[in-house]
């Protein structure tokens, strides 16, 4: 990482965005951005989106910097700083110009760890105890590497594992960093297969339910037939009964009639002589000649 100082005389007078504010004056959050993408201050102001002279945290991009806006803490934390270090090789850590609270003069340094920073004003490595009153931090991800730049995802993904396990290489223990950063990787393949399978079992799960979603549909079609059916044999059972009890009606009407008909079939046949039954009878037989 080679260090920057906003008031060297190549850039000191570089104004910041559509303002007159210099670098050399209000330029040290640049300056220290300058120093993790390994550009000059001037060249990293130009690739920035202010409100004012003030940065624009979202516009800090991989594409035009080689960095990434990761999160801005309001109060210190001295655990995240340190882990963002160890992750990213630096980070922005905002402190009190002067180291007096009643004041309002903020200052951005770059903290590297080992309780070292390089202050951006003078652009020299120092200890972390010359500002005492810290107020805030910038955590930026840095791909300082080109070839991180055009790295696929899974090309990233690799990288960032091993980079998890860089805190134990560090301290020595380089075959528990790289047996760690092994294990991560089978279980991350492990996990693609299982993620793989389960996406297969969505397929299939899908393609069954759209054939369910055919099947019931042609059960709604024969229910809905069947519905229709229903109707129609009621409406024809209605009409039938209707038709019995008109049938039923008539019948009533039509009973005492029949029985007066029978009643006086009876009483003629009683009326007449056992001769003339008979001759009737032989007529009809054909055997009676008139």
């Amino acid at each position: 990482m080679k260090p920057f100082s906003q008031r060297d005389k190549r850039w000191v007078n570089h104004k910041i965005g559509e303002t007159n504010s210099t670098l050399g004056r209000y330029g040290c959050t640049i300056t220290c951005l300058a120093m993790m993408a390994e550009l000059s201050p001037d060249i990293t102001e130009s690739k920035l989106d202010f409100q004012k002279d003030l940065i624009l945290w979202q516009s800090i991009s991989k594409e035009k910097l080689g960095l990434e806006f990761v999160w801005r803490g309001y109060i210190y934390d001295n655990q995240v700083v340190k882990e963002t270090i160890e992750e990213f090789g630096a980070c922005l850590v905002e402190v009190d110009w002067d180291g007096s609270s009643k004041t309002t003069g903020k200052h951005w340094v770059l903290f590297i760890g080992n309780g070292r920073m390089i202050d951006s004003y003078t652009g020299k490595e120092c200890s972390t105890s010359k500002y005492p009153l810290l107020t805030g931090f910038a955590i930026i991800k840095a791909y300082n590497q080109p070839e991180e730049l055009s790295m696929t995802k899974d090309e990233s993904n690799a990288l960032n594992i091993i980079k998890k396990y860089k805190k134990e290489a560090k301290h020595g223990n380089l075959e528990g960093a790289a047996n760690a950063a092994v294990n991560a990787v089978s279980e991350k393949e492990e996990l693609g297969k299982k993620v793989s399978n389960l996406n297969k079992e969505i397929t299939t799960l899908k393609k069954l339910q759209k054939s369910f979603e055919v099947r019931l549909s042609e059960l709604e079609t024969k229910v809905k037939k069947n519905e229709e059916n229903e109707q129609n044999w009621q409406k024809e059972f209605k009409t039938a009964n209707k038709t019995i009890s008109n049938i039923t009606k008539d019948l009533e009407f039509f009973k005492p009639y029949k029985t007066r008909y029978e009643d006086k079939c009876k009483e003629a046949v009683a009326n007449q002589s056992v001769g003339i039954l008979l001759k009737q009878l032989l007529i009809k037989l054909g055997l009676w000649r008139k």
